[in-house]
C-alpha cells in the first residue's frame, strides 16, 4: 500500500486528546519565581535597578520613572516571575507566547500532581499555600 506508514502500529495517534508523562529517567529541578529585582536584571534594566537599590527614602519617584516602573511591574506580575516565562518575554516581548508557556507549566504541574494521586482539594490547598508564601516573602 503506497504511502502507508510501516511503523503505524507503534506510532503515536495523530489526534490524541491526552498526553502522557515521560517514561524513564526524569530529572526535576526546583525553580522558584524571580524577584522583581532579578526580573529587572533579566530585562537589562541595570540603571533602573541601581537607582532602586540606592533609594533609601519614601519620597515619590519622578512621574516618568514611576510610569516605567509601573509598566514593568505589570509585566512582572503577568509573567508570575516564572523563569521560563520571563526568559520568553525577554526574548520575544510576546504576551501570547508567555501565556502558552504558563499553560504548559501548569499542565505539567497538574500531570505531576495527579501522578502522585493528589485530589483536587489537596492540589488547591497546596497551590494556595505556595501562593501565599511567595506573596508574603516577595514583599519583604
Amino acid at each position: 500500500m503506497e504511502g502507508a506508514n510501516p511503523l503505524a502500529p507503534w506510532s503515536f495517534q495523530q489526534n490524541r486528546k491526552t498526553t502522557g508523562f515521560p517514561v524513564g529517567k526524569v530529572n526535576f529541578l526546583n525553580l522558584y519565581p524571580l524577584s522583581f529585582f532579578e526580573f529587572l536584571e533579566a530585562l537589562g534594566e541595570e540603571t533602573l535597578l541601581a537607582l532602586l537599590r540606592e533609594k533609601k527614602d519614601f519620597e515619590p519617584l519622578a512621574a516618568l520613572l514611576h510610569e516605567k516602573l509601573s509598566g514593568l511591574l505589570r509585566v512582572f506580575l503577568f509573567t508570575g516571575g516564572m523563569p521560563e516565562a520571563v526568559q520568553c518575554y525577554c526574548r520575544t516581548r510576546d504576551h501570547g507566547a508567555v501565556r502558552a508557556i504558563q499553560k504548559d507549566i501548569l499542565n505539567a504541574y497538574h500531570r505531576g500532581a495527579f501522578v502522585e494521586n493528589f485530589t483536587a482539594t489537596e492540589l488547591a490547598r497546596r497551590y494556595d499555600a505556595e501562593l501565599h508564601y511567595w506573596i508574603s516573602e516577595g514583599l519583604k
